[in-house]
């Protein structure tokens, strides 16, 4: 039984977390690298589920052929003991001569030659047997070279993990320069409209003239931005940015685990 190891359900979960605002993009990120670093221990373990399941069928069946073979052997070894004995009872009929008795003579010629034709019987079903050993031992080596190089041909290629995660890694990357980018674009942007705003006020009210770069209004705006919102305006850009990306490869991701279960 394989444990583990990835399940549709992990998969469905990263989907959903993704509607959680609470979660940083860089949380779902590293989960994602995750979840593809368990497809690669699926594909390995299903791989040596595979291989100990027909190794111990091959073994079986080779097991239970040598003890076939076994049984033949010594069901030989009695047939050999009785031909044996057979010999034994002949030759010590003809200890006291050739008997006289041509009835007798006939029988004891008949029973040598049954022997001898036993005997080439008991040959040819020997090296019938031998042979048939020699050819199960020949194809169960053969069948646990291939059932190897099997195993070895099901390994998941190291290169197309690597190339999962070093494309999620890229993405990420590039989806942190982007909402740092435009995240700053924003932060600089609403102190911005307030100090339009609040100056066309003040020169309102006053009839002076008035440049943003003049008094305390944009700066204040401008710290009060960077310490509150810039790091919630940076998480929401990276969710919006980052969400596409990771439903389209947790999508590759349920083929990928689809394609493995079938195997």
């Amino acid at each position: 039984m394989i444990e583990e190891v990835l399940q549709e359900k992990e998969i469905s979960n990263l989907r959903q977390s993704l509607s959680n605002a609470n979660k940083l993009t860089f949380e779902h990120f590293t989960t994602l690298k995750k979840l593809y670093h368990k497809l690669e221990l699926n594909e390995v373990q299903r791989n040596e589920w595979q291989y100990k399941n027909q190794l111990e069928t091959l073994q079986k069946n080779y097991s239970a052929s040598k003890q076939s073979n076994e049984e033949k052997i010594d069901f030989l070894k009695i047939q050999y003991k009785q031909i044996d004995n057979r010999i034994i009872s002949a030759e010590q009929k003809l200890t006291h001569g050739i008997p006289e008795d041509l009835e007798l003579m006939e029988k004891l010629i008949a029973e040598q030659e049954s022997i001898v034709a036993d005997q080439e019987k008991l040959n040819a079903a020997e090296k019938e047997l031998i042979e048939n050993i020699r050819e199960n031992d020949i194809e169960y080596g053969r069948e646990i070279q291939k059932l190897e190089q099997l195993r070895n041909n099901r390994l998941p290629k190291a290169d197309g993990f690597i190339a999962y995660q070093q494309e999620i890694e890229i993405k990420e990357k590039a989806i942190e320069m982007q909402s740092k980018v435009i995240s700053i674009v924003a932060v600089l942007l609403l102190p911005l409209l307030i100090d339009i705003t609040m100056s066309g006020f003040i020169k309102n009210a006053t009839r002076t003239n008035h440049s943003i770069f003049g008094h305390y209004i944009f700066l204040i705006a401008l710290l009060l931005s960077l310490f509150f919102l810039a790091e919630p305006i940076r998480n929401r850009i990276a969710a919006y940015l980052s969400k596409p990306y990771i439903l389209g490869s947790l999508g590759r991701l349920s083929t990928l685990l689809a394609e493995i279960n079938r195997r």
